[in-house]
């Protein structure tokens, strides 16, 4: 997913692009396109008068590795950033119509102050839904592992660009893993030390919620503390391990909630944590479609996720996904392909996927071998 001489922690740290859905109001959510459910067998049948059908754009990004979330705005604004791999020089790419187009834009001001010197890189950046926050974290690698060098920063709506100071915030760490914003001001991640972590292959410290305001921060249940990646031990010590195949999500339904798969050896589960209760339950014992690769939210909290058969949607609170975009013609097989997303492997959950404000989804792998981007919109007639 990375060059070799990222790390397993390196990996976890990049595998969950495109955390929280995309910041803009709920679409309406166009007819289903497959009859699996009742629910969705009238959604085709609306889908039958309509006319309508979900169209696949190809948009071909060779040499670029996607090294930041889809940002998306209420507008219909995209944006998102890609190194080349080849000069490791960082561009904007910039749409304005849902991602149907894109154009390179310059790179905000800021940018300077946090490509330090020669060898720095942009490694990872996603802004809170409400474009509050920008988290950046930059690179400098080494010959070795050991040697990687990280660094973590804050942009505020200003551009004022602040240090994230991990070793300052938890004593012993000198990097960071798995970020994810659960809320406008929450920032999750695993704190830990390369040197001793790496070595055990194993996290001494659990996943946390800092508040960026204030640097306050509380932990948060659903990561053991011996992991290489967002796995749980179920039943502890069983030897069972589940983890995201797609990644850690906010669940904008419900602040500070997050969901994640959980990978078993016959499917998967979705399981969601409440921070504030710490409660760590399973929501949907079985999850329909193969092989889910990737999941993002709208702000009504409904729930979209990327399989091998297309993309289901689970609305706020319920428990019966439905095909609402038959991947049959489409790329979606690759995308979710087992052999590139197994729970079991590391490096997992290297697929993003967003809705822009008018309701198409955008479909990315990060991979240096497979950049292209795929559009996912409903078109009438």
């Amino acid at each position: 997913m990375k060059r070799n001489a990222i790390t397993a922690a390196g990996l976890a740290g990049v595998m969950l692009l495109g955390l929280a859905g995309c910041a803009a109001p709920a679409a309406e959510t166009p007819p289903a396109a497959s009859a699996a459910t009742p629910e969705s067998a009238e959604a085709q049948a609306a889908a039958q008068v309509l006319g309508g059908h979900w169209e696949e754009q190809a948009i071909d990004m060779t040499g670029k590795e996607l090294v930041s979330s889809f940002l998306c705005g209420a507008d219909g604004t995209v944006q998102i950033y890609l190194r080349d791999w080849e000069t490791g020089e960082t561009t904007r790419q910039i749409s304005r119509d849902n991602g149907a187009t894109w154009t390179e834009e310059a790179l905000p001001a800021w940018m300077d102050q946090v490509i330090e010197g020669e060898g720095w890189e942009l490694s990872y950046l996603d802004s809170t839904p409400d474009g509050r926050w920008t988290l950046v974290w930059t690179l400098l690698e080494g010959q070795t592992p050991e040697q990687n060098q990280s660094r973590q920063w804050i942009v505020d709506p200003q551009g004022t660009v602040t240090p994230l100071d991990i070793g300052a915030l938890f004593e012993g760490a000198d990097w960071a893993v798995m970020p994810a914003f659960l809320d406008n001001e929450t920032l999750a991640l695993l704190p830990i030390q390369r040197s001793a972590d790496m070595e055990a292959d194993c996290y001494r410290w659990q996943m946390t919620a800092l508040n960026l305001t204030d640097r306050s921060f509380r932990t948060l249940p659903g990561v053991s503390d011996c992991s290489t990646t967002h796995y749980e031990e179920d039943p502890p010590g069983s030897g069972n391990w589940v983890g995201p195949t797609g990644g850690m999500i906010a669940y904008t339904g419900a602040a500070g909630r997050y969901v994640y798969f959980a990978g078993m050896e016959e499917g998967a589960q979705l399981r969601v944590v409440d921070p504030e209760t710490g409660s760590s339950e399973v929501w949907l014992e079985e999850l329909p479609g193969n092989r889910p690769a990737a999941l993002c939210a709208d702000d009504d909290g409904n729930l979209y996720y990327l399989t091998v058969e297309g993309i289901y949607r689970l609305a706020a609170g319920g428990t019966l996904p439905e095909l609402v975009m038959d991947g049959a013609g489409t790329h979606t097989r690759e995308i979710a392909s087992l052999e590139l997303n197994s729970p079991f492997e590391v490096g997992i959950g290297s697929v993003v996927m967003d809705r822009t404000a008018d309701g198409s989804f955008l479909v990315m792998r990060v991979r240096r071998d497979a950049q292209t981007l795929y559009r996912y919109s409903w078109v009438e007639g």
